[in-house]
């Protein structure tokens, strides 16, 4: 992945070609302008990348990284900015930790985003 002046871009580093277009949070108020804030963080099996999206990077959004396109909705539950994300081993689980001194955990399997993308955990 490489974070240019106004983009995000997956590339298949085998083949030295981008995978898809640049990264675009399609959503109404949302925008994926990186910034030196901006998180993102891979499954651990490669298929999944997490990244803070938002006006205020408060949310995160999925993508597939065989397309470069989101899975499902950005997922909001901070009221300030994400300053780190992590995935559990199976990948099934997203750890998010906040500037507003909360941490939360989302299972990934349960906001149907596994049966609707094929990509999510490893289980």
């Amino acid at each position: 992945m490489t974070r240019g002046y106004s983009d995000l871009q997956l590339w298949d580093t085998g083949k030295g070609r981008r995978i898809g277009s640049p990264l675009a949070d399609t959503e109404p108020g949302s925008s994926l302008s990186p910034s030196d804030d901006t998180v993102a963080r891979f499954s651990p099996d490669g298929r999944v990348l997490a990244t803070t999206s938002g006006p205020d990077l408060q949310q995160i959004r999925l993508w597939n990284t065989a397309d470069g396109l989101p899975i499902g909705p950005a997922r909001s539950g901070h009221v300030k900015p994400v300053k780190d994300i992590a995935f559990s081993p199976d990948g099934l689980t997203l750890a998010t930790a906040s500037q507003d001194e909360t941490v939360r955990l989302w299972r990934l399997d349960t906001l149907g985003l596994r049966d609707r993308a094929g990509l999510l955990g490893t289980r």
